[in-house]
């Protein structure tokens, strides 16, 4: 009797995670873009030269790699977003510049119209951050922004974003990119 109680607990307990765990932006029933582990290559150098870990946090992948001979390893934390055709259409990075400053390197197509910035819309924050591109070439067009107070409080909870950007023909793509797994990858460098 006790077991067949703990079954339906557990029943009740699964679905009421499952209803809870939505998205926080409306009507995405139609969305066609959807969030993927990074497409990896082989680090550069001479063969086993360079150890890769690869850690993935719910939406987020943390690489990291350790140049064996120099003891120095650089890590980031990448999302991919690929649309029906299983196309990559966006990418962001959590990277740190040299003096220490973390930053969100984001990575468009390289027909993305550069003149209108790529608008990042926080779940609960009244105004949009606009991020202007930096450079492009044939394969990509990047932009980046310092991670403040307002972005450092979104990763922390969890936060939706969504993320538009115009591409040359006149199209917008829109989607939205969880931050959830951010913190913990995070969490997991300091270990």
């Amino acid at each position: 009797m006790m077991s067949k109680n703990w079954n339906i607990t557990a029943s009740f307990l699964f679905i009421f995670i499952l209803l809870s765990n939505s998205v926080g932006f409306a009507d995405e029933k139609d969305n066609i873009y959807t969030v993927h582990p990074p497409r990896l290559s082989v680090p550069r150098g001479k063969p086993g030269e360079t150890r890769r870990v690869i850690m993935q946090f719910n939406y987020w992948t943390l690489i990291c790699d350790e140049n064996r001979v120099l003891k120095q390893g650089i890590c980031n934390v990448t999302q991919t977003i690929h649309d029906k055709e299983d196309q990559v259409i966006f990418s962001w990075s959590l990277v740190s510049t040299k003096s220490g400053q973390p930053v969100m390197l984001f990575r468009a197509m390289s027909n993305a119209d550069t003149k209108i910035p790529i608008k990042l819309l926080l779940d609960g924050v009244k105004e949009p951050l606009w991020v202007n591109y930096k450079q492009c070439d044939e394969t990509v067009c990047l932009a980046q922004l310092a991670v403040g107070p307002t972005l450092s409080k979104q990763i922390e909870q969890k936060k939706n974003v969504r993320i538009s950007y115009k591409i040359k023909n006149g199209k917008t793509l829109s989607f939205v990119a969880p931050f959830e797994g951010l913190s913990e990858a995070l969490f997991s460098l300091q270990r």
